[in-house]
């Protein structure tokens, strides 16, 4: 599994626990889990995907086996629109 981090050319801002990325004159929102995932990575710098199932799972007391669908869709997601980038 690949690393990824925040594409540092992103703006973000949090709003009611909202996440809002700018990005080439587009705007993206993030729910509350996709917002801890992308603060998480604003801390860290990089991290492996499996890990970010990891540490999801534990924020919200989920199972790995039920939350990793959900998050490796968010990357998924979030590199097509190359707001995440691989490492």
């Amino acid at each position: 599994m690949q690393s990824v981090k925040v594409n540092p050319e992103t703006k973000f801002r949090e709003e009611n626990e909202v996440g809002i990325i700018y990005f080439r004159n587009k705007i993206f929102r993030i729910n509350n889990v996709g917002l801890f995932i992308w603060k998480f990575l604003i801390q860290h710098g990089e991290f492996y995907e499996r890990g970010l199932e990891n540490v999801v799972s534990l924020k919200y007391d989920v199972l790995v086996d039920t939350i990793r669908g959900d998050v490796r869709k968010f990357i998924a997601d979030m590199k097509a629109k190359e707001l995440l980038r691989e490492v």
